[in-house]
């Protein structure tokens, strides 16, 4: 979905969690979740470039997977 809102150039380490674009997804799925009556048991953005970076590291992956079995 960040795809879709991505710049043309890489953010800064400092601010790409902070970056607008990260804000204006939050807000899209805060909308959906309200809109269907959801909970959002919790929001954690991520920023990538390439397919493999997530998988590539061991730190994110297991903060995704600690995540998953909570829910």
């Amino acid at each position: 979905m960040s795809k879709v809102y991505c710049t043309h150039r890489k953010l800064n380490v400092e601010d790409k969690n902070e970056h607008c674009n990260y804000s204006i997804i939050k807000d899209q799925f805060d909308c959906i979740v309200d809109y269907l009556g959801w909970d959002m048991l919790f929001y954690k953005p991520f920023y990538a470039t390439d397919m493999n970076d997530l998988r590539n590291n061991k730190e994110i992956m297991a903060e995704l997977e600690k995540l998953g079995s909570q829910i």
